[in-house]
């Protein structure tokens, strides 16, 4: 275990930038799930995707939370949980929290809005041509298919129809005596 007071404050100083950082981190992440539940609110339901979303942030969070930790407390103190680093990893986290998030926070509400309006625009108009091309192209790739088939189709109904009419006519010179009606 490293003792040095250098190599402390630098662990000390660390932990409370990587705290800093990971809230900002947090914002970023914030930011983007607010544009993807913006995209698929209509799909999916506005409750459902605030749902998904706010898991996979926290999940996210904390994993990230946890490997800078670990960097941190393994590369400065050999692996060594000291309690000061943790608490100056969480008073940095805090800090941004209430320095600079609630100003920060009406911005990206308005700029996720007015990114994933331009997202929306931008799909409508670029690609939605693009499926249309697809479709036709689709159609005209498959148009000789259908009508192979429909050909293949009507020359079975012609061959039925011939041996249907063939067996009627060996029944009709014995009088249709086997023929079983029914209603």
């Amino acid at each position: 275990m490293k003792t040095e007071p250098l190599v402390l404050f630098r662990l000390l100083v660390l932990s409370f930038a990587c705290g800093f950082f990971l809230a900002f981190g947090r914002d970023v992440i914030c930011f983007l799930c607010r544009i993807l539940a913006r995209l698929f609110k209509r799909k999916y339901g506005s409750r459902k995707v605030k749902t998904v979303l706010q898991m996979l942030q926290d999940v996210i969070f904390c994993l990230a939370v946890g490997l800078v930790l670990m960097v941190l407390l393994f590369y400065y103190n050999e692996g060594r949980i000291r309690a000061f680093s943790v608490l100056a990893l969480f008073l940095g986290f805090f800090l941004y929290r209430i320095g600079i998030e609630k100003p920060c926070g009406r911005f990206s509400m308005l700029a996720s809005d007015k990114i994933a309006r331009l997202i929306l625009f931008l799909i409508a108009r670029l690609v939605k041509p693009l499926i249309r091309l697809w479709r036709g192209f689709c159609k005209r790739i498959a148009k000789p298919f259908v009508t192979y088939g429909k050909r293949i189709h009507e020359r079975r109904l012609q061959r039925y129809q011939k041996a249907r009419v063939e067996q009627l006519r060996t029944l009709s010179k014995k009088g249709f005596v086997n023929i079983e009606w029914t209603m």
